[in-house]
This record gives structure tokens, sequence and C-alpha cells, in this order.
């Protein structure tokens, strides 16, 4: 009999410890229950860092020194809303994730952008993957049409993986 007490106890004890290593805590059963409910889930900043390679022929490197004149190259992040009529959306865009920018001298260069944007924002706003669009121009206060540079446009997952190039040319090259 003290023998199949043991045994029963010890059972017991197993049982338990299975029992309570299995059982969710009481903050990991909050965050389950949150995620499933449809609650808008907290900021959550990732960066996804990509390279991009700016150039310019030497008609626009020559029109900008002449000039006292630099260029801003700018990044935006977005992507296609999720809910068509979203108070957030930007009309070209869609929904705006954030941008950064550089300000450059002419001539060639490698810069290398953060790529930070908000998964828990993309995940709840954004059909599909986030894109960057890079756009260059020139400094305020110099004129608009001396330089033409192409754009670039990408998934931003793409990006990362292979970079990009914007090419600036004089107006009229």
């Amino acid at each position: 009999m003290t023998c199949a007490r043991t045994f029963a106890g010890t059972i017991l004890s197993v049982a338990i410890l299975v029992g309570c290593a299995s059982a969710p805590s009481g903050a990991a059963a909050a965050d389950r229950g949150a995620a499933t409910s449809g609650s808008i889930p907290e900021a959550k900043m990732v960066a996804l860092p990509f390279r991009l390679d700016v150039t310019f022929t030497p008609a626009a490197v020559a029109r900008l020194s002449a000039l006292g004149a630099g260029v801003k190259i700018s990044a935006d992040y977005y992507g296609p809303p999720k809910a068509a009529g979203s108070a957030r959306v930007d009309s070209e865009l869609g929904v705006w994730l954030g941008g950064e920018t550089f300000a450059v001298e002419p001539g060639t260069r490698s810069l290398t952008f953060k790529g930070r944007i908000d998964a828990a924002q993309v995940a709840r706003d954004v059909e599909g993957d986030a894109r960057v669009r890079v756009t260059a121009m020139m400094d305020d206060g110099a004129d608009p049409a001396a330089i033409v540079c192409s754009p670039f446009d990408e998934y931003l997952p793409i990006a990362v993986e292979t970079g990009g190039t914007v090419h600036c040319a004089a107006k009229g090259e």
C-alpha cells in the first residue's frame, strides 16, 4: 500500500509539472488573445538597408558646378493600401511608411539607405510588400530643370538584394 501511494504521488507530481510546463503563462495567453482579437499590433521597427549608386554625366556635373548646386536624393517607403478610402492614403504613393534624404555634391557615389519601416504598419495597412521610390532633385533655390535624373522604384526586399541606380544627366543631353 505504501508503494502504491508513493507511485500515485510520483505520477501526480509528474502530471502537475507537465501541466505547468505546457500551460501558457498569463502574458503569453494575453498576447495570443490580443493577436487573434483583431487589436492593433504595436510598432515593430525593422531596418532593410539597401545600397544605391548615383551617377552623373560629365555635362550634369559641369552644369551643377556652374550653378553651385547640389542634389537631394530622397527615398519614400510606401505600399498599396489594403482598404480603399483610408484617410492615411497618399494619392500617388498609397500608404506612406516613411522616408529619408541625402544631400550630395555632384559626382558619382554610392549611398546606403537605412530602409527603416514599421513592419506592424505594413502588416496592418499594406497589400503585399513595402516598396521604395528614390528620386533625385536639385537643392532648393537651384533651377529644377538643369538636370534630369532617372527614378528608382522597387519592392524593398528586392532593393535590399539587388541595390539600385539613379542616373543624372544635364537637361537636353
